[in-house]
């Protein structure tokens, strides 16, 4: 999608990777695909080196500025959404709920920072109108498909549900379709500025595969049958000498193992007939048992019974493959999508230190901005507050604000 050009040739914008393990309820900034952390390029990344110091109640008191981005500003509601129910709640603020504030700073302004920095170059660069096209479908996306999504993850059934529920935590649903707006941006812009090419030679994948080679070990499993009694409600004896018939039924009398198992068993997997899938070596709690399993002969059933801690089984091992280390050939397609990634990760690099180059940033993480600065309206927040302090509403810095067409 080149959003330089976007509206010639393009009817939508593509859809938006959703983070893995985010539905949408995830209100902090989400980081694109392929940057383990973007946020460690911004200013403040590393927790140790904030300067924030401790923190006390005077810190939430109204909404503080916490970063410039340019032209831009990011107010502390921005990184801590529930600030506005703490405003109407000041009983709920003590020592911890400040750590908590403190900590979420610490590790999501730095997201945040980023964000805005690429979202800044982006406006600078696209064309106002392929901008506008752009973010409407954004939020067209927004509203179709993940605002369901965030419904069912809050258990509402409604919009109005959903809203309420929102401003229980402290939240809106504005503060989050202009957080998730951002994100798309942030996604579809930064894949622009870091788009590599997924063909190497023979010589780069080699290079690549010999420098990470452990990556490519893979430990000992096995898939195996069992036969298990339980020690619960019978004595040692008891157990034993009925696992020992089960046994001898199926080497004395030729009873199918899986009969066996899902008549007399007491295994996890006993109504599957006593099978169990692929397992790596170490993985068992049983020691016993997974010693068995990687040492007995393949289709052998175990020479003698195995007991541990609460069981006795007895156990036969159906397929059993040595650790090893994937071969070269196999791996090609890995190799590749592995390659581009740290390539694309290397120019996505390069690309915000350019960025910071050519775009002030100033954050209370690094001494760079001083707290107790005010939102960009000078508002105060309804509701309680704090007397004699001055705080603006935490949305107020829209997305119109930012220099974006009109309101979501």
């Amino acid at each position: 999608m080149d959003l330089r050009g976007f509206g010639g040739g393009h009817n939508h914008a593509p859809p938006p990777r959703q983070q893995q393990g985010s539905s949408g309820l995830g209100f902090g900034p989400s980081i694109a695909n392929g940057l383990d952390n973007p946020g460690a390029f911004g200013p403040g990344a590393a927790v140790q080196q904030s300067a924030m110091g401790q923190l006390d109640v005077t810190f939430i008191q109204g909404d503080q500025i916490v970063a410039r981005v340019g032209d831009d500003v990011i107010l502390l509601s921005e990184v801590f959404p529930q600030l506005p129910m703490l405003h109407r709640n000041p009983q709920l603020i003590n020592d911890q709920t400040l750590q908590e504030v403190r900590q979420t700073v610490e590790a999501g302004l730095p997201q945040l920072i980023t964000m805005r920095l690429v979202i800044q170059d982006f406006r600078r660069n696209v064309p106002e109108e392929n901008r506008g096209q752009a973010l409407q479908q954004f939020v067209d996306y927004f509203n179709e498909k993940m605002i369901p999504n965030i419904m069912k993850e809050a258990k509402v059934s409604t919009r109005k549900e959903l809203v309420n529920a929102l401003q229980e935590n402290g939240m809106t649903l504005d503060q989050i379709r202009r957080s998730q707006v951002d994100t798309m941006v942030m996604q579809v812009w930064l894949d622009e500025q870091t788009r590599v090419s997924t063909e190497f030679t023979r010589e780069e994948l080699l290079e690549y595969y010999t420098e990470h080679a452990e990556e490519f070990d893979f430990p000992s499993r096995a898939r195996w049958e069992q036969l298990t009694v339980s020690k619960q409600g019978r004595t040692n004896a008891e157990a034993y000498n009925k696992l020992s018939a089960m046994g001898n039924a199926v080497v004395r009398r030729g009873v199918p193992f899986a009969q066996v198992a899902k008549v007399d068993s007491d295994g996890a997997t006993a109504a599957d007939g006593g099978v169990f899938d692929w397992t790596t070596q170490g993985s068992l709690v049983s020691k016993k048992l997974d010693e068995a399993i990687f040492s007995l002969p393949v289709g052998q059933m175990s020479p003698t019974i195995i007991e541990d801690e609460n069981a006795f089984h007895i156990i036969r091992v159906t397929e059993r493959q040595l650790a090893g280390r994937k071969a070269f050939e196999e791996v090609q397609d890995e190799l590749r999508q592995a390659l581009a990634q740290e390539r694309r990760a290397e120019k996505a690099k390069e690309y915000l230190a350019e960025l910071k180059e050519t775009i002030p940033v100033a954050s209370i993480l690094d001494g760079t901005l001083r707290t107790g600065g005010q939102g960009p309206n000078g508002q105060g927040l309804p509701g309680q507050g704090f007397p004699g302090q001055s705080s603006v509403q935490p949305a107020s810095a829209t997305i119109g604000d930012r220099g974006y067409p009109g309101q979501y």
